[in-house]
């Protein structure tokens, strides 16, 4: 795995077993062999703490070099295209991030008090519905007067982050300009994935199911812990 070229790579391995340590070593060759030096390897993980603990792993081992990997979660790496190209989609500059359930209930009854509508019972709920279906790329009854009142406040919450990132790399001139910045892709914790998530990355890797940008997904297949929320360790095989 470490050494491979092949284009689309995928590792299934339990847990303890390395796969962390293999995605460092494979990260270190695709750096060290990268003569021009000015590649990029995004590395996408599921937590910010995964996140952190792979970018420690790679500034011991790799010293400057680490400067070249962008190891995010990939809500993180979804908000920083946004924050830099959303407007060629129609975000504003800053689009607002509704991270507290809270603030997306405020929002959500204001924007239905404004149409006159009557609102549901237990908003927060709803929303948490409307999450569940938009991790697995699925429609619900209501999600769409939803998406409009983020779209009407220029405000994003987590699960519009991936779906508006996907969006912004359908936009051909986008798409180029991000792919440009990366020569490899590394997904940690793969059995993770949900559908929202897999769509973004095949967004950004792939063209008409061509794999474009060498791209590892690693996992274990049986260790999905998230099911709950959307995750589909199916989705390991499918790439």
């Amino acid at each position: 795995a470490v050494d491979s070229n092949a284009r689309a790579l995928v590792v299934v391995a339990s847990a303890g077993s390395g796969k962390t340590e293999v995605v460092a070593r494979r990260i270190q060759r695709l750096l060290l062999e990268d003569s021009g030096g000015h590649g990029r390897v995004l590395a996408l993980t599921y937590t910010v703490k995964a996140a952190d603990e792979l970018r420690a792993r790679l500034d011991t081992r790799l010293g400057a070099l680490a400067r070249r990997v962008d190891s995010e979660t990939i809500h993180g790496f979804a908000h920083s295209l946004l924050r830099a190209h959303g407007t060629r989609i129609g975000l504003p500059l800053e689009p607002e991030l509704l991270a507290r359930d809270e603030d997306r209930v405020e929002l959500f009854r204001s924007w239905l008090g404004d149409r006159g509508d009557a609102e549901p019972e237990d908003l927060k709920s709803r929303l948490m519905g409307f999450d569940l279906a938009r991790a697995k790329g699925e429609r619900t009854d209501g999600l769409n007067d939803w998406l409009q009142a983020l779209d009407d406040n220029g405000a994003l919450d987590y699960p519009a982050l991936l779906t508006r990132a996907t969006e912004l790399l359908t936009v051909g001139s986008a798409r180029r300009q991000i792919r440009r910045l990366y020569t490899s892709i590394v997904v940690d914790e793969a059995q993770n994935l949900t559908k929202a998530q897999y769509d973004l990355l095949t967004e950004l890797v792939s063209d008409h199911g061509e794999v474009v940008i060498p791209t590892m997904l690693v996992g274990d297949d049986k260790q999905s812990i998230v099911s709950f929320a959307g995750a589909d360790p199916r989705l390991i095989g499918v790439f």
